[in-house]
């Protein structure tokens, strides 16, 4: 059974993930290239684009939240197993699945956040102060980087658990604390 995650996460999450880190690459050069193009008109012409910071804070969700499941699946993110290396290993485990579970419904919780933000300003129609940038989509768009990210949590939070279960997956979930 816990075969068929790890294809899915090998097969589907992974390719996605990729995309979106790309995603994330282009609207960041594109950031860049704004800037520079912003300091050029400031200091050159005495004539900044209108709205630079307001556009460079909304395009910043886009940045940020892409670039979340690809560092999941890479295993980039920060998980400090010097505590769970000098346990027994079924017990790091179950504590390392348990955790990888919470974080799963956390994250989770804060897709859903997005989503119910992203309602009510669609609702209060909210905007930025100088150009009317809507916040709207920038939350549904949040929205879907973080289900994204979920889903791969959950996925490995399954992975996690077989993991107690299997010696072949307990190498698959160990295999990153290994490291000297």
């Amino acid at each position: 059974m816990i075969n068929v995650f790890i294809r899915f996460y090998d097969k589907v999450l992974r390719p996605i993930s990729k995309l979106l880190v790309w995603i994330s690459c282009i609207v960041l050069i594109a950031v860049a290239i704004f800037m520079m193009i912003d300091i050029v008109m400031r200091y050159v012409f005495s004539s900044p684009i209108l709205g630079d910071v307001e556009i460079i804070e909304t395009v910043m969700v886009i940045i940020v939240f892409s670039s979340f499941a690809y560092t999941q699946t890479e295993k980039g993110h920060i998980h400090v197993t010097m505590v769970l290396e000098r346990l027994p290993r079924k017990l790091a485990i179950f504590i390392y699945a348990m955790n990888s579970i919470i974080v799963a419904i956390a994250s989770v919780a804060v897709t859903y956040g997005f989503v119910a933000q992203g309602n009510y300003v669609l609702r209060k129609n909210t905007v930025s102060a100088i150009i009317h940038i809507p916040y709207y989509p920038f939350y549904y768009i949040s929205a879907v980087f973080m289900g994204v990210f979920a889903i791969v949590l959950i996925v490995d939070a399954i992975i996690n658990v077989g993991g107690l279960f299997s010696h072949e997956y307990e190498k698959r979930v160990t295999e990153s604390w290994d490291v000297e």
